[in-house]
C-alpha cells in the first residue's frame, strides 16, 4: 500500500493518497506488529503532512512515538530512526497548530538523529 500511496502523491492525486494512507494505518494497526506499525506509520505520516492533514500527523506521530517506546531504531524499515522522524513530524504539527512543545520535539529529534544508531543512517 505504501507504494500505491506514494504513486498517488507523485501524480498529484492527494485526496486518494491521503485516503489510502488512512486505510493503511488502520490495517497495520490491526496486525499488532509494533516494528511494522512504526515503519508504516512513517510513510502515512509523511503523506498526511504533505496533504496538510496536521491533526492526523499529530495523532499518528504520537502513536508512533508511543509504539517506539524510546527505542530510536525500532521499526527502522524506511528510515534509520522512526522515533526521530516521528518526533520531527510531531514538532512540525505542533508548530503548525500553535501548540507548545514543538521546539523540544525538534531538539529531541535532532539529538536522536545525530546519535550513531547501530551503524544505521537515520535519514
Amino acid at each position: 500500500m505504501t507504494g500505491l500511496v506514494s504513486e498517488y502523491l507523485r501524480h498529484a492525486r492527494v485526496r486518494e493518497a491521503s485516503r489510502l494512507a488512512s486505510e493503511q494505518i488502520a490495517l497495520v494497526d490491526s496486525i499488532g506488529d509494533l516494528a511494522l506499525m512504526i515503519g508504516a506509520a512513517f510513510s502515512a505520516v509523511a503523506i498526511k503532512s504533505v496533504c496538510g492533514d496536521m491533526a492526523d500527523v499529530l495523532r499518528w506521530s504520537q502513536t508512533a512515538i508511543d509504539w517506539a517506546g524510546g527505542d530510536p531504531v525500532k521499526g527502522s524499515l524506511v528510515v534509520g530512526s522512526p522515533l526521530a522522524a516521528a518526533l520531527a513530524f510531531r514538532g512540525a504539527a505542533r508548530w503548525w497548530s500553535g501548540r507548545p512543545g514543538w521546539r523540544e520535539d525538534l531538539d529531541d529529534a535532532t539529538v536522536i538523529a545525530e546519535t550513531p544508531t547501530r551503524g544505521l543512517s537515520v535519514w
